[in-house]
């Protein structure tokens, strides 16, 4: 689960994903949890079940300000963080099942934030940062390795084959490319160099492979 394909279900408007690991923060103590993220056009409600010996927290009534909204999070689909720092008094529902009690509390999730990692949750400076080294390091792999010869066996014979293909929306990041020197020639600034990381190369029983990015937003 990406933060693309919640997008695509919360649009789409009905859909049930599994959360684990929830955490309710009442301000007073936590109660874990795991449950059911039910989607709908008119709202998103998560249906949290106790874990075992856990108590569920006691409703407050009256009127609420900021300070008395609970805080909540957990991960969906195994792969997608999020939490709500606004999470009012939520509803229960008792069950009974072979004569075990089993209190599911519901919440109305609004608003949802989504909770970056890894490379998304880097800054712009630490991307500049990654970049530039990735940079200078092609420069030096460029400068001081030989030109690669395929061994015999892996050398192109007359039932070689060769295709070209524009794939959209793969999901590569730059950072994982090798970088193509640019040269530019303008009318008026001359002649200036560049670099841009777009290519990324490999090699699959024999045949190699490259994926190269047509522009800066372009798919592969």
């Amino acid at each position: 689960m990406t933060a693309d394909d919640f997008v695509k279900i919360v649009r789409a408007g009905s859909e049930k994903l599994r959360v684990d690991g929830i955490v309710l923060n009442t301000g007073e103590r936590e109660v874990h949890g795991k449950g059911m993220l039910i989607i709908s056009r008119e709202e998103i409600e998560l249906d949290m079940t106790l874990e075992a010996g856990e108590n569920p927290p006691a409703k407050q009534t009256g009127v609420l300000t900021k300070s008395d909204y609970w805080k909540l999070s957990g991960t969906i689909e195994d792969g997608l963080q999020f939490k709500c720092d606004y999470v009012s008094t939520g509803g229960s529902q008792v069950f009974f099942h072979w004569n075990k009690r089993k209190e599911v509390l519901i919440f109305d999730l609004n608003p949802i934030e989504l909770v970056a990692f890894g490379w998304d949750a880097l800054s712009r400076e630490q991307h500049d940062h990654i970049h530039e080294e990735l940079r200078q390091k092609n420069i030096s792999l460029t400068e001081n390795k030989p030109p690669e010869q395929l061994p015999v066996k892996n050398q192109p014979t007359s039932s070689a084959v060769c295709f070209r293909a524009k794939i959209y929306n793969y999901p590569i990041r730059a950072q994982l490319c090798q970088a193509t020197n640019i040269k530019r020639v303008n009318p008026y600034f001359g002649e200036s160099n560049g670099w841009r990381l777009n290519t990324l190369m490999g090699e699959i029983e024999g045949f190699t492979y490259a994926f190269i990015k047509e522009d800066d937003d372009a798919d592969f």
